[in-house]
């Protein structure tokens, strides 16, 4: 009875997150046909382990979704993803984390409860280009952060070779609506950037084709920021299409990540490879805007769509002591007046061009 319930649960996790379901709480594992088996550990954090026959246990894969309770694609996407593991149409042959990070703000429908959990993943010890004020507060969200840090912790510590793929959806539309951001990588000299011979080189049977890919420049509290440099994971945050609600969301999208996740878990390449992600368009971040005071905000046109251009000498946003310049042109993207004073506004990068 145990196992059949909790397997419904797997089999609806969505479902289950929405009625706030008594099953989301029971740390328990459901054996497949296969000998393979799902572990809920906590609420929102799930562990597959495929069968000890595998070859494949010293490879993991980590997919998250619901960093920002609002963003319904990347959630819908997992559940289903989870609903076919469960059912055996995917054979998954490496274990994979897949994890429902902000449960509270899923069910309200709402970013956050508290504060934004995407910024809660400070590496120990570190300092970075901005800080949340709320990130040695009891909240909600920091627990989460705690909880999900601890459990792969646990989970990964004996992994050779990992990727993590942190899907989101962003708040305004995006010129390109499938796109990556690739985190900073801090035990390198400078930031990795693609170059004509490798960019032709990637295309694989696991590889992502994506609309653009951004190269961060900066430290950062991001989740995929976070297992970047602390597992040396091949991670990146996706940006899925744009918020919207539930069952109202791109067809067309969902089901290319669906695609590629299923791709992806049954590779048998002994090793993952650090080259899953491709597009015909790299840009890299050239700044960073943090939001200094309550009355911070923009002057352009909104909604202001990702990849809006910006002109050299534009002023594009102000506050109480300043005017935002642009220093160069360039684009702009997560352009958000709304975040927290001390949080990130909005990126503005340059397009990479390789002729």
């Amino acid at each position: 009875m145990f196992a059949y319930h909790l397997n419904q649960t797997f089999s609806c996790y969505l479902q289950a997150i929405q009625l706030n379901s008594p099953w989301l709480n029971v740390q328990g594992e459901v054996v497949l046909a296969d000998s393979s088996r799902i572990k809920q550990l906590a609420p929102g954090i799930i562990y597959y382990q495929p069968s000890r026959l595998c070859e494949h246990n010293d490879s993991a894969v980590i997919l998250s979704c619901g960093l920002h309770g609002d963003e319904t694609a990347p959630i819908e996407i997992l559940s289903f993803f989870l609903r076919e593991l469960v059912s055996a149409k995917i054979k998954c042959i490496r274990p994979c984390v897949i994890i429902f990070a902000n449960i509270l703000a899923i069910q309200r429908g709402v970013r956050f409860i508290e504060t934004n959990l995407n910024r809660l993943f400070a590496l120990d010890n570190r300092e970075h280009t901005y800080q949340t004020s709320f990130e040695s507060v009891d909240n909600y969200e920091t627990k989460r952060a705690n909880l999900i840090k601890q459990q792969i912790e646990f989970l990964l510590k004996d992994k050779n070779s990992l990727i993590h793929l942190d899907l989101h959806a962003s708040i305004q539309r995006s010129r390109y609506p499938l796109f990556a951001v690739m985190p900073y990588i801090e035990n390198t000299k400078a930031q990795p950037e693609p170059s004509v011979a490798n960019v032709t080189n990637v295309i694989s049977s696991v590889s992502l084709k994506v609309d653009a890919i951004i190269y961060s420049s900066q430290t950062s509290n991001t989740f995929s920021y976070y297992t970047a440099n602390k597992y040396a994971a091949n991670a990146a945050t996706i940006e899925v299409g744009s918020i919207r609600k539930f069952g109202k969301n791109d067809d067309k999208l969902r089901n290319k990540l669906i695609n590629h996740l299923q791709k992806l878990v049954v590779c048998r390449a002994s090793r993952l490879s650090s080259d899953i992600i491709y597009s015909a368009n790299y840009f890299k971040t050239s700044d960073v805007v943090v939001k200094d005071f309550n009355d911070f905000q923009f002057v352009l046109a909104k909604p202001i769509e990702n990849f809006t251009a910006i002109k050299k000498g534009q002023v594009f946003a102000f506050d109480q002591v300043k005017q935002y310049i642009a220093s160069q042109d360039g684009f702009i993207c997560f352009a958000n007046e709304e975040v927290e004073v001390g949080e990130r506004a909005l990126v503005i990068f340059e397009k990479m061009d390789f002729m």
